[in-house]
């Protein structure tokens, strides 16, 4: 069975084909060490090589940590912060802020121009900051400085690689409205309705919350659904609710894997050709199906995670702020 992907809609394959006994299967190897881990352990490995290195005084590394300590004690004047060097670099700050205002002013809904430009942006501050760290902040006077200040910029760069490459996703967004008006036509004709199993799980949000989703859930407008509440602590206030909201109550013996058994759990007992997931604190809008149902029918698609809003009260410090 294929693993369960939060808030989303995708295709099951059946279990009873005959093409898919385990027997016809080939064998995988119970470890296989993969490309990645192999890179980690060689940047783990020699690292903690330069480390030793330093550590015992050998020349050419000493050397190297002494010249990296002098460029930290006078960097130059274009990688210092605004605050130090005064108006001169607090000016393309401020620019690049107002450049960003104006986009959001001028395209207020996000465009392929203006989210280039807003990405190209923070890509630049990003770079910025990025030699700001490395050129003015690190502390390499001692082997023992050195660790923890390197160490904590590894771990900082790797989280700014992890940002940046969303970043680069965001590049990738289509607007598929048009799309989605055309595939949707055979759905709301009825020439292809799909059974599909809207999953619900759920281990101890309040019951008031899971109202508002199982209403929502029930409120879809398709009308092949089923919609089951997978509650892992199974709570007799919680299985009351569903049958009074009429949905699917499912249980389990024990929570044996956290959220992804209870889903694996659910999947293996139910029918349905697909299976939509949504935590339990999502409401979908009522043509959620009818508007993505559809692109799978070229069964291209196996997976289709849509875009998610999210409502904050008029009232909440949020929106105070």
């Amino acid at each position: 069975m294929p693993r369960p992907f939060v808030n989303a809609l995708f295709q099951v394959n059946d279990v009873n084909d005959k093409k898919l006994k385990p027997d016809a299967l080939p064998l995988k190897p119970m470890f296989r060490l993969q490309l990645t881990t192999l890179i980690m352990l060689s940047v783990v490995l020699g690292a903690g090589a330069i480390v030793t290195a330093w550590f015992i005084g050998q020349g050419t590394i000493t050397k190297i940590f002494q010249q990296l300590n002098a460029i930290q004690q006078d960097p130059p004047l274009w990688i210092e912060v605004p605050m130090v060097t005064g108006s001169y670099l607090l000016f393309w700050a401020v620019a690049l802020m107002v450049v960003v205002l104006a986009i959001t002013k001028v395209s207020p809904q996000p465009k392929a121009w203006s989210r280039s430009i807003v990405v190209g942006i923070l890509l630049i501050l990003t770079v910025r900051y990025v030699l700001w760290r490395s050129i003015a902040t690190l502390n390499t006077n001692t082997p023992l400085n050195g660790v923890f200040s390197l160490g904590l910029f590894g771990l900082e760069m790797l989280m700014l690689i992890s940002g940046t490459l969303q970043l680069f996703l965001m590049l990738r967004v289509r607007d598929r409205r048009e799309q989605a008006d055309v595939l949707s036509e055979d759905v709301i004709s009825q020439k292809y309705t799909p059974t599909v199993d809207i999953f619900i799980p759920t281990y101890n949000e309040p019951a008031f919350i899971l109202r508002r989703t199982i209403i929502g859930c029930q409120a879809i407008e398709y009308y092949h659904k089923t919609v089951y509440l997978l509650d892992d602590t199974r709570r007799p206030e919680v299985e009351a609710l569903a049958r009074e909201l009429g949905c699917e109550y499912r249980t389990r013996p024990d929570n044996r894997h956290a959220k992804a058994g209870n889903l694996n759990y659910a999947i293996e007992r139910t029918k349905g050709e697909f299976i939509v997931i949504f935590d339990a604190d999502f409401v979908p809008t009522k043509n959620f199906l009818t508007r993505t149902i559809g692109f799978f029918k070229t069964r291209l698609l196996r997976l289709f995670r849509p875009r998610r809003v999210f409502i904050i009260p008029i009232r909440s410090p949020v929106t105070w702020a």
